[in-house]
């Protein structure tokens, strides 16, 4: 596969799965949150977002790294790893990438003070991810 091309998939997947996807979970989230009247957010609960947005963003970089450095690829369908990887956290999930990512949006949705942006995440985790490996 040309260097370009390679290039191209990468930037495509990060603005994706990085910029478009947290918008959508965001937007869904102010909707839900538009619904139900605005449910608000224990000033508590906000801070305990940032344990769930660290580690989960941990998670997903540890997983990414171990994907490339063991599995000799990327966490990208066109350019997956051609080893299976089962280090790390491998061992508990089958895919800590998707469970980082909840992580991160779930947390993020406490920190904006919005629960529909962590039902949504969760929501979304659950068909979307769950559709992809399935259909994958």
């Amino acid at each position: 596969m040309a260097l370009a091309r390679k290039i191209f998939i990468v930037a495509l997947n990060f603005l994706l799965f990085w910029g478009i996807l947290p918008l959508v979970i965001f937007a869904a989230g102010r909707g839900l949150d538009a619904l139900t009247g605005e449910p608000t957010v224990p000033a508590w609960a906000r801070y305990a977002g940032i344990l769930l947005v660290v580690p989960g963003l941990c998670l997903c970089i540890h997983a990414m790294l171990l994907l490339k450095t063991r599995g000799k690829g990327l966490p990208i369908s066109a350019l997956g790893p051609t080893r299976l990887v089962t280090a790390g956290p491998y061992r508990v999930f089958r895919h800590p990438i998707y469970a980082g990512y909840t992580y991160c949006a779930s947390g993020a949705g406490l920190l904006l003070g919005s629960i529909g942006m962590d039902i949504a995440a969760i929501l979304f985790a659950v068909i979307w991810f769950n559709t992809w490996v399935l259909l994958y």
